[in-house]
């Protein structure tokens, strides 16, 4: 059996075996496809399936080298090394031949992009989706204030970072007031704005209830008069 063959009844177990998408098949076709034309030139001609088994470490870098030269970038030769091994997988299942160097082949590394920070309008529409998303009305107002509360302390709070503006939205932050046991009372910035708090002081069951009840102490959880 050839290489080409043995390209086309991996395609095949693909498309029978594992239901794969006609853009997957394409990708896989492609990415063997350019590797084995690479073997062509490099060896001075395609080897056979048993003669896929004797290819070397060696000959495995100069194909990501050469991939590199025409301009890949390492997210691109990391999913073709994924397609070759997945390939040899395939070869050692059904008869080889197994490549042992593949094992020795480390993974061109991929970068992770940094998140793009959302612009004006997208900040806004999803706002007015987390509203929609709760049936009732307090639960929408929670929602819209958590989000309102993560995105300012998570993105506005770098600005230079993530290019956004704490005006983009449109909410100015507040001053509130909280107790503690060991430092007394203090203020803290919070950028949930007005009319985010109102509306839920509105709408939620708890705050119309009030402040929840204290802990019961432990002589009255024991049964204690």
């Amino acid at each position: 059996m050839t290489a080409e063959e043995a390209r086309a009844a991996f395609l095949a177990w693909l498309a029978a075996e594992r239901r794969a998408s006609p853009a997957t098949l394409r990708a896989y076709e492609g990415d063997l496809g350019r590797f084995l034309a690479f073997l062509a030139d490099h060896l001075g001609g395609l080897p056979d399936r048993a003669g896929l088994g004797r290819l070397s470490l060696g000959d495995l870098r100069a194909f990501l080298a050469r991939r590199a030269a025409d301009g890949a970038s390492n997210t691109t030769r990391a999913r073709e090394l994924a397609a070759i091994r997945a390939f040899f997988r395939f070869l050692a299942r059904t008869g080889g031949p197994d490549l042992p160097a593949l094992k020795l082949l480390a993974t061109p590394r991929v970068r992770r992009p940094a998140p793009r920070a959302l612009t004006v309008a997208e900040t806004d529409r999803l706002v007015q989706e987390a509203d929609r998303l709760a049936d009732e009305p307090w639960i929408a107002a929670r929602n819209t204030a958590l989000f309102l509360l993560l995105y300012g302390c998570g993105l506005c709070a770098r600005p230079r970072r993530s290019g956004c503006r704490a005006a983009t939205l449109r909410c100015r932050e507040t001053t509130a007031r909280s107790a503690s046991a060991a430092r007394g009372p203090r203020s803290a910035k919070s950028p949930c704005c007005p009319s985010c708090a109102k509306r839920w002081r509105a709408t939620s069951p708890s705050a119309r209830i009030g402040s929840p009840p204290k802990p019961l102490s432990s002589a009255a959880r024991a049964g204690a008069p």
